[in-house]
Parts: C-alpha cells; structure tokens; sequence
C-alpha cells in the first residue's frame, strides 16, 4: 500500500479529492473574457442587466462538471446553465504539487 505521503512528509495531491485551495488556478483557453463572451453570445438579450455568478467544477481532463447558477431568477438561471453546459470552452485545470486536481470555480456576470 502506498503513503499518502511524499519522501518529505508532505502530503500527496489526491486528483480524485475536490480542493478548496490550489497553487494554480484553472484557466479557460482565451481567457475568462473569451468564456463570458462564448455564454453571452449564446443568450443574447436574456442576460442583459442581470447579474448572476456561474460556479462549476473544473474536472483534471479540462471539462466542466456540476455547474450551477446563482441569480434571482430561476427561469434564466436555467437557460444559463443549460448554454454553459452545451457550449463550453476547454480549461485547463487547477494544479496543486504539481498535479491536476478538481477545484469548483466561480465567474460572476456583470
């Protein structure tokens, strides 16, 4: 059976483990403008003035999981989600000790 520790007592990434901390954070390819624009695009006039935040988790491979929205209407929030969900980017996961590991991740709208 292997340690969960590395040869100088610290503790081994777990990329199975949902983190809370990273030493790198994950990042969408062209950038969180690229990721905002990509949604906004898709809904056009439904999210004009309305804030809401978008939290997923970024999986090791660079997919989205889980993904929620958080806003005061519930309808749009749906609609949201479901266009996060069909035309998401690429990511590139968060990393800690060197290894890709899940991390949940919030974009707020303006």
């Amino acid at each position: 059976m292997s340690s969960p520790y590395n040869m100088f007592g610290k503790k081994k990434a777990d990329s199975r483990n949902l983190y809370t901390t990273v030493e790198v954070l994950p990042y969408c390819k062209g950038g969180i403008g690229r990721f905002k624009n990509t949604v906004a695009s898709g809904l056009g006039s439904t999210i004009e003035n309305y804030p809401f935040t978008v939290s997923f988790i970024v999986e090791t491979d660079g997919n989205l999981s889980d993904i929620q929205v958080t806003g005061k209407d519930n309808d749009k929030n749906e609609l949201i989600r479901k266009e996060v969900e069909k035309n998401t980017l690429k990511w590139n996961p968060a990393q800690y000790d060197g290894r890709d590991v899940r991390v949940r991740f919030p974009v707020k709208f303006p």
